[in-house]
């Protein structure tokens, strides 16, 4: 194994941990963390709450673009439970909408497509989910409205060497938005063919 598999390893217990310590309360009829919550600075909160069981840490948390695509992610089962049972346990919450967006930065993906999509059909962080690794299928409910999902969606397919060009295609032409060309420019394909197939298709719709 190697060194970034076992720090990743070792991020995933901690995470584990903390999503427990986060469950507990929670089952106690409490506030999901150890602090003052909900209250002015709900994400620096969460933040140190989880840096307390080392949850944080660079492995895991990842602001900004993807570090890989979605097909070549995972959640351990144990992780993907516990999310479940946070997000049943403070759906409806008048705070539930910034708890979330604070969870966003904290925990990767690939998220429960149930607990992402029932965010996204209730008009809740649409545009955190369409940033981190959710799901493909909140990605498509998102590509009309971030460009974000559907880079998202079209690099998760342009280097999943299961998916076939067609299915790149049918994002591209859903979003036909030069930034989304350009940014799968920059990405390595899964095949020659989709490389050629997508430089054809940039410039015909050029």
């Amino acid at each position: 194994m190697s060194v970034e598999q076992t720090g990743q390893e070792s991020a995933w217990c901690a995470l584990s941990a903390w999503l427990g310590a986060v469950v507990d309360r929670l089952r106690r009829d409490g506030a999901p963390l150890a602090g003052p919550f909900p209250d002015e600075g709900e994400e620096a909160a969460l933040a140190a709450d989880a840096e307390s069981f080392g949850a944080a840490s660079s492995y895991l948390a990842f602001p900004g673009p993807l570090p890989r695509p979605l097909w070549s992610m995972s959640m351990p089962s144990s992780v993907e439970a516990l999310l479940c049972e946070v997000h049943q346990r403070v759906r409806g919450a008048c705070w539930e909408e910034r708890f979330w967006e604070a969870m966003g930065t904290l925990v990767p993906g690939p998220w429960p497509e149930s607990v992402a999509m029932d965010l996204v059909q209730r008009g809740l962080c649409r545009c955190l989910l369409a940033h981190i690794a959710s799901s493909e299928g909140v990605w498509w409910e998102l590509v009309g409205e971030y460009p974000e999902a559907a880079y998202n969606l079209a690099i998760n397919r342009y280097t999943n060497p299961d998916d076939a060009w067609d299915r790149v295609e049918v994002v591209l032409n859903e979003r036909p938005d030069s930034s989304v060309f350009e940014m799968l420019a920059r990405v390595e394909a899964s095949s020659q063919d989709k490389a050629d197939q997508l430089a054809r298709y940039v410039a015909a719709h050029s």
